[in-house]
């Protein structure tokens, strides 16, 4: 079967992939937003709110949300990249429109009580200063690698890297 791009009405950009043998569906949000579009003081904003679009909204608990795609088979989750966050799930295909709902739900009405912003705050800022180690070693080991961040200590391009482990002070890179 063949992938179809389809734009909706609202702009939405809708990509299929039917696999008749598949008992399952895998179903994703990209939204056009990551690290290389946060200013200096915003540094780690994106990460933060991909954290909170799990952490409840008017209808739903952050609870609820986790025992309903457990409940059927399925799980979400999400990630942030450089230029871009993914909100995503596999559930079994006759649950595809429930969690449609749910992922709409979580994008679109995520809550932001204080008492999650506040722990979900620290979450962020404690991943932040790996960053500036990652790149004082980087320069270090490799300075044309290194050439090519953009200056501001969350963002790099690193297209020839294929794994990255930090811990502390240390780096390996492989290849």
């Amino acid at each position: 079967m063949s992938i179809k791009k389809q734009i909706l009405k609202n702009n939405t950009v809708l990509i299929t992939e039917p696999i008749a043998t598949s008992k399952t569906v895998a179903i994703g949000f990209w939204f056009s937003v990551g690290s290389r579009y946060e200013a200096e003081n915003q540094a780690g904003i994106t990460h933060f709110v991909e954290h909170m679009i799990f952490k409840g909204t008017p209808t739903r608990t952050a609870y609820e949300i986790a025992c309903s795609f457990d409940r059927i088979g399925g799980y979400v989750n999400a990630f942030t990249e450089r230029e871009l966050v993914c909100l995503h799930c596999v559930v079994p295909s006759q649950y595809a429109e429930f969690a449609l709902e749910i992922l709409t739900d979580m994008s679109q009405n995520a809550l932001f009580l204080e008492k999650d912003v506040n722990k979900e705050r620290s979450v962020i800022e404690s991943v932040l200063p790996y960053v500036d180690t990652f790149l004082y070693d980087l320069k270090a080991i490799d300075p044309q690698v290194h050439k090519k961040c953009t200056g501001k200590t969350n963002e790099l391009i690193l297209e020839n890297l294929k794994f990255i482990d930090t811990t502390g002070k240390k780096i390996e890179i492989r290849i």
